[in-house]
């Protein structure tokens, strides 16, 4: 990845929403007598694990003179993550704020889907004839997190709401793992060190045979954030990928909808219809078809 341009985003009108919304995460806290919010590591399982790569990574290179991390505020879960776009839907964030679009084709609903791992944003970056993909680095006022491990989850926004969470995290394939043979921290289980007590024999961790299933919470993870306000676009990159091989993207799972023509619609009228598993569909009046 060559990054050819860096923009550092100057909107005090989206910094100012921003603040505010910080602000209102900061006073739930207090009315709740909470001292802070559950973290992702913690509603991942994993403590090392399961931070957020893009915070952890930007610690490790010092990039403190560039980004300011120390104003990051993790009793609210505020994070730094991508976003990838086309360059004209990029520049139309940064002039009038991220503009969400209902759930039609996304597996956890509604929201700005969000990564830490810069490869998966690059998915939803096209190329542009120039060759440039466009990624925001965005600041995310998580607040109190809706977790999900479900492959897809299309009413996961509703789910949100209900449980009075502020943005959904989701861990599609933090499946169960096969049977360990020799403990727990073999492959593909490299992110764990330890497990349950029942691996820690007389040497160790890995010493004995446990004979469970345990956790491979290997990501992508995706950050779903409904509410605009608690999204800020810091930077504008501009990269060019050079020899990448896009990986295949996740596919819904697909479902038979038995739908009635409403009176009056002609071959070709839109529908949007909910599914019985709570997606929204788009779908066309066909030819042949009559009211009934």
């Amino acid at each position: 990845v060559e990054v050819v341009k860096a923009t550092r985003v100057e909107s005090s009108k989206l910094w100012n929403s921003y603040v505010d919304s910080k602000r209102l995460l900061r006073q739930e806290l207090e009315v709740g007598g909470m001292l802070r919010f559950a973290s992702a590591e913690e509603l991942d399982g994993d403590r090392e694990s399961g931070q957020i790569m893009t915070h952890k990574h930007l610690q490790e290179v010092g990039a403190e003179d560039s980004i300011s991390l120390e104003n990051l505020d993790s009793t609210i879960n505020e994070s730094l993550l991508w976003f990838g776009a086309s360059k004209h839907d990029a520049t139309n964030i940064i002039r009038d704020d991220f503009q969400i679009q209902s759930g039609v084709g996304n597996r956890f609903g509604p929201g700005a889907y969000l990564f830490e791992d810069l490869e998966q944003s690059l998915i939803r970056a096209p190329e542009a004839e120039d060759g440039m993909r466009s990624i925001l680095l965005c600041r995310v006022a998580c607040g109190d997190i809706h977790y999900t491990e479900n492959y897809e989850l299309f009413d996961a926004d509703d789910q949100r709401r209900r449980a009075g969470k502020h943005c959904t995290l989701a861990n599609p394939k933090a499946s169960l793992g096969p049977k360990c043979t020799k403990g727990c921290g073999r492959a593909p289980f490299k992110t764990f060190k330890t497990c349950c007590t029942k691996c820690s024999g007389p040497d160790g961790p890995h010493a004995a045979d446990c004979g469970e299933k345990h956790r491979n919470r290997k990501g992508p993870r995706e950050f779903v954030v409904p509410p605009l306000s608690r999204l800020y676009p810091e930077y504008l990159l501009e990269m060019k990928v050079s020899g990448w091989k896009e990986p295949p993207k996740a596919t819904l799972s697909k479902t038979k909808v038995l739908l009635r023509v409403p009176d009056g619609a002609e071959p070709g009228t839109k529908m949007l219809v909910k599914a019985p598993d709570g997606r929204q569909v788009e779908c066309r009046v066909p030819s042949g078809a009559s009211p009934g």
